[in-house]
């Protein structure tokens, strides 16, 4: 009877902890990303193309935390599915859908990231609302069409009365095995790595080339392929505009303000500075029209010999903060794919083995029961990390939240 009696005060103990637990990561998971949407709802600064992935990626962690975890610590604390197979099939499908865009979303970011680092001089002008929308259109369809066999009958879920499981079918875990996780991973570690190689090759090859121009000199980045096409016609300079498309060094500049600028220098030896960051008239230039944007074509032969010594007291290369700009993107985006990859592949790789391990898929203790579930929360814990490592490396969001959390922040 004793036993008996310890037995069952270590199991009440053990559900009021695991309920304790669930609630807790359910509750951060809602008002963290929760305060990251309404950051960026209520602050201007916040209210750009570059954020509305993060955005999306913030409502779909929003969404697990709120529609989803709710009735998985109820079945979890109940040890069986208590909602009927209707709402089993609606949750499945939520839980697919929710969990598949955050993947999904993660491996945006790590392509937008990519294209920022690599591309610095044409990618931005490229980088609008219509861009990052179309992303996440993607990412939201691709995670629908996982989950689009169970939907339209193909496949049916694991709904005994007891049991709320997805379809543990052989042909659907490949195929929803490899759309929600695998792919989405080969993806964000091959961008990872090409950003890495490419902040590397910065910080290794790079050297500063010198162009000695009327007794002064400029230093430039090397950098072998940024293309640039003007537009033909408008504003086009007594310069052929197609002296501008082989470019031979791309880098980085600072003005007097400390301000990032890009520049360019092309084979026939014209600097084009971006004149939207660079305001100071010390130039003779030339203007013509590039995507758009107006831009300087610097002639390389002045009649006034000083003018590249102003330019080297204005304009200083920025190569350390450059450097730092890529390492710190590229310690972001390790963070965020190994947080990713660690909450996520225990459970990828259960799910994978769980219908070729099993004699019967639908029988609960050919894995044990603490394991599926152990990896299943390791994978939600994702949706929770997600906003702290965006917070932790966003200035301006942590501004944001700390003016939220003391109910401070007015519109």
């Amino acid at each position: 009877g004793n036993t008996t009696d310890l037995e069952n005060k270590d199991a009440i103990l053990t559900t009021a902890l695991i309920a304790a637990l669930t609630s807790l990561l359910s509750l951060l998971i809602v008002v963290g990303n929760g305060l990251i949407i309404v950051s960026v709802a209520l602050v201007k600064k916040l209210r750009q193309p570059a954020n509305y992935l993060i955005v999306s990626l913030a409502l779909s962690d929003f969404l697990v935390g709120l529609v989803v975890l709710p009735l998985t610590i109820v079945y979890d604390i109940m040890g069986e599915w208590v909602f009927g197979p209707n709402v089993c099939d609606v949750h499945v499908s939520f839980d697919v859908i929710c969990c598949t865009a955050s993947i999904m979303n993660l491996c945006m970011i790590s392509i937008d990231r990519y294209l920022m680092i690599t591309q610095p001089m044409t990618y931005p002008k490229r980088r609008t609302g219509k861009l990052m929308l179309l992303l996440i259109a993607t990412a939201w369809l691709l995670s629908c069409l996982v989950i689009i066999p169970a939907l339209f009958g193909f496949t049916k879920n694991v709904k005994d009365g007891k049991t709320c499981l997805i379809s543990q079918e052989r042909w659907f875990t490949i195929y929803s095995t490899l759309g929600a996780f695998y792919l989405p991973l080969a993806v964000m570690l091959c961008m990872y790595w090409k950003i890495y190689l490419e902040a590397s090759r910065f910080n290794s090859r790079h050297r500063l080339r010198s162009y000695s121009t009327s007794g002064s000199q400029v230093n430039w980045l090397s950098n072998p392929n940024p293309p640039v096409s003007p537009r033909n016609g408008a504003g086009s300079p007594p310069h052929s505009p197609d002296k501008l498309n082989s470019v031979q060094s791309e880098g980085y500049v600072t003005d007097s303000n400390e301000r990032l600028i890009p520049t360019i220098m092309t084979s026939s030896g014209i600097v084009v500075v971006d004149v939207d960051k660079v305001k100071d008239s010390v130039f003779d230039d030339d203007t013509i029209s590039s995507s758009g944007d107006e831009i300087i074509a610097l002639k390389p032969t002045f009649h006034r010999p000083t003018v590249f010594n102003q330019i080297r007291r204005r304009v200083s290369l920025a190569t350390s903060r450059d450097r730092m700009r890529n390492v710190k993107a590229t310690r972001t985006l390790g963070i965020v794919v190994g947080a990713f990859t660690f909450c996520w592949l225990p459970f990828f790789i259960v799910t994978f083995l769980r219908p070729f391990a099993c004699p019967i898929p639908e029988a609960q203790d050919c894995i044990p029961l603490w394991l599926v579930r152990f990896v299943l929360w390791l994978g939600y814990l994702n949706s929770a990390l997600n906003p702290l490592i965006y917070i932790g490396f966003s200035p301006d969001l942590r501004e944001t939240f700390r003016f939220l959390i003391c109910c401070k922040c007015t519109n």
